[in-house]
């Protein structure tokens, strides 16, 4: 029962531990007789010859699987990415215009962040969406908390500032102008 949980830690290892396992055994493998008798393994090799092969045969293979598996989770991730823009897009195609005044104050002032209340639907509703993200969670009821636009979505409104034309030009920020001028 110790071996199959050896057998398990070795298929665990990091691809970098297989490469050199690789190597290593194709080297071992592969390299002239001249380079094992200077090396003083000729005998060492011709006697393990067998077991040798089979170990670059399992890093060889698990060293592709491992490579297979990181192309599939990259190529996921960016479909993901790809899919989650668009329906970023799409949903900034569809605001109402009290989402529309919240993004208004981010164009109007230049700025990625506005105070906004969390306890607001309209702002957890964009927050759900990924327009807008909590940024802090430092803030007051009254006050509101940091809310920063998401990078895509910055992107798209600035490209399209359109999309904020609705009924009004009024934007929102929550935060109370300060008594002292500041």
């Amino acid at each position: 029962m110790e071996w199959i949980k050896s057998i398990a830690d070795v298929i665990k290892l990091g691809p970098r531990y297989l490469v050199a396992g690789m190597v290593l055994a194709g080297g071992a493998l592969f390299l002239p007789a001249s380079v094992h008798e200077r090396l003083g393994v000729s005998e060492w090799v011709a006697a393990y010859k067998g077991w040798i092969g089979l170990v670059f045969a399992v890093c060889a293979v698990l060293t592709a699987i491992s490579v297979f598996t990181w192309l599939w989770r990259l190529a996921t991730l960016a479909w993901e990415t790809k899919q989650e823009r668009a329906a970023l897009a799409e949903r900034l195609r569809r605001l109402t215009e009290p989402e529309k005044q919240i993004l208004r104050y981010y164009f109007a002032k230049n700025t990625r962040s506005n105070f906004l209340r969390h306890q607001d639907g309209v702002v957890a509703g964009l927050a759900a969406v990924g327009v807008i993200h909590l940024a802090s969670r430092t803030g007051t009821l009254t006050e509101g908390f940091a809310y920063n636009i998401s990078d895509y979505a910055w992107k798209i409104i600035r490209e399209n500032p359109g999309l904020l034309n609705g009924e009004t030009n009024f934007y929102r920020c929550d935060k109370p102008d300060s008594p002292w001028g500041f």
